[in-house]
């Protein structure tokens, strides 16, 4: 194949780019792809990209998605701070001039989204529990909210602080009545979740994740009862409630995943796809009204649950075998009867009979 000093690329995108032989074809792609590459990354990284060239300087600035990731941006130094030769005493925090880096780091987040001038339609905090302490978490949410009106999805995830590195103390955060009320997608991991007030006239949330987070009974149906939009729901190892109610007309997948309940009651009925992961219930207690669902899935992951089950070892556990009986004896639904649980005639069901008797 011969070459010539003017070559030209056409990409899966259908874009054709003209380069020469030394020239720089990446930087030759249009913005709008060049933006897209820096969604992917890291703030951080994305920031840097701007010493490439002049091409590059300040195309971090409209790209749709951020990702401050605390731990990614600081990561020298907090591979220092949690240097065993640095800390010798478990649970100690260091010097004050080798924290500094870690407590810049609000300031720094402020900055660059105040800096941001483009659509954003999506962003994920990864920070340490120092920020929620402070209140840096609530200010960051605010001003995304305000600045941001195309801001559609967003993660929080808490991590361990100064030396406590083996045990999560996980403190409130503070944030405005309502502000969630313009998401679409919302995500809280390792959070403790005692402000229900700011889910109010959360009518355009469709899609919710609570990963290992603590809250009450009260806050939990308050949240629920606030996103009546909800179409997908997932609460996995999370604690702090011991009823599980679920109304919710629109939810069409559900994620239930190494919970502890006395009581649950699912009553969706336009539910298409279920999973129950090693949940524990009394089986009485478990009601099922589900007259749309396809998809059921059941895996008890004995791991995860260990550690519970040593509380209550004569508990009953919702296991596999006893949610396939709840399957097979489906009756028409007539409250205040008992409910039953039903699947339609085309769907599928996943169950892990390792733990059949």
């Amino acid at each position: 194949m011969s070459h010539t000093n003017n070559t030209s690329l056409i990409l899966n995108t259908g874009v054709r780019v003209q380069n020469d032989e030394n020239g720089d074809l990446i930087s030759k792609l249009p913005d709008e792809i060049l933006t897209n590459i820096l969604s992917k990354l890291h703030i951080d990284e994305a920031v840097r990209c701007s010493v490439l060239s002049k091409r590059w300087e300040g195309l971090w600035k409209q790209t749709s998605h951020i990702e401050f990731d605390v731990d990614h941006m600081i990561m020298p130094m907090t591979k220092l701070l949690h240097s065993p030769a640095l800390s010798p005493h478990p649970g100690s925090f260091l010097n004050k001039s080798k924290a500094e880096g870690v407590y810049r780091y609000g300031s720094v987040v402020f900055q660059l989204i105040c800096r941001h001038s483009g659509d954003m339609s999506s962003c994920r905090f990864v920070h340490f529990q120092n920020s929620l302490s402070i209140g840096e978490v609530g200010i960051w949410v605010d001003l995304l909210v305000e600045r941001k009106k195309c801001l559609k999805d967003l993660s929080l995830k808490c991590l361990p602080d100064l030396g406590e590195v083996s045990k999560l103390e996980i403190s409130k955060p503070r944030f405005r009545c309502g502000v969630f009320d313009c998401l679409g997608s919302l995500e809280f991991i390792d959070y403790t979740i005692d402000f229900g007030y700011a889910f109010e006239n959360c009518k355009k949330l469709k899609t919710l994740k609570l990963k290992r987070t603590h809250l009450d009974g009260e806050t939990l149906s308050g949240i629920l009862e606030n996103c009546e939009a909800l179409e997908s729901l997932s609460l996995i190892q999370s604690t702090g409630f011991t009823r599980l109610i679920i109304r919710i007309s629109k939810l069409k997948v559900l994620q239930l995943h190494a919970l502890w309940v006395d009581e649950l009651g699912i009553y969706t009925p336009n539910l298409d796809v279920l999973s129950l992961d090693s949940t524990h219930c009394l089986v009485q207690n478990v009601s099922i009204y589900a007259p749309c669902l396809n998809t059921f899935r059941s895996y008890n992951y004995y791991i995860l649950f260990a550690r519970m089950s040593s509380f209550e070892e004569e508990r009953s556990i919702l296991r596999s075998h006893k949610r396939f009986a709840i399957c097979a004896n489906f009756k028409i639904w007539q409250p205040p009867l008992p409910l039953s649980f039903s699947l339609t005639s085309y769907g599928t069901m996943s169950l892990n009979l390792d733990s059949l008797v």
